[in-house]
């Protein structure tokens, strides 16, 4: 996966949590890691996403990045995110979804 560059025009973070109890992981991260390089990157306005996993916990952390909170709405009527999303929302014990409008970006 290439890496992220964010710039100027991150306007907006979205981030969902989920717990998934017990189990392995490794199924349900390559899914989103699949719609994030695949699907994601066609919609308009998006930015870049990490996709993060505490596997003795089994919680998956997906933060992405758009240009507008207008791009990341349109983006969960896209049929190949929607079903990955909705998939992890059904393995999940519990799920949190975030919005945030970006303040800064600080680049090393």
């Amino acid at each position: 996966m290439p890496a992220i560059t964010i710039d100027a025009t991150a306007r907006f973070v979205s981030t969902l949590s989920f717990d998934l109890g017990s189990g392995d992981v490794s199924e349900i991260s390559r899914e989103v890691q699949h719609a994030v390089e695949e699907q994601v990157p066609k919609v308009e306005g998006f930015i870049g996403c990490v996709v993060m996993v505490d596997t003795q916990k089994t919680h998956l952390l997906v933060v992405s990045v758009w240009e507008s909170a207008h791009a990341c709405g349109a983006a969960q009527y896209d049929q190949g995110i929607g079903r990955v999303v909705s998939d992890v929302v059904e393995a999940a014990k519990s799920y949190e979804i975030r919005t945030y409008e970006t303040v800064t970006v600080v680049r090393a």
